[in-house]
């Protein structure tokens, strides 16, 4: 069932530039840090059920 955003809501697009994602010193973590929080933000402003949603643990590729 779809919601409908809250008045005081103004949609903006979430960004992480290159460059600064590039000159941190660690640039994957930079990039997973805005990936979870950009999500975090969403998945919460959206008022959708994120333990129904989301994993516990994530599990490992090699096994």
């Amino acid at each position: 069932m779809a919601r409908k955003l809250p008045s005081t809501a103004t949609p903006t697009p979430a960004t992480l530039p290159y460059e600064a994602a590039r000159r941190v010193a660690n640039p994957p973590a930079a990039v997973l840090d805005f990936l979870q929080t950009t999500y975090a933000a969403a998945a919460d402003l959206m008022c959708w059920d994120r333990p129904a949603l989301e994993r516990a643990t994530v599990p490992d590729p090699a096994s």
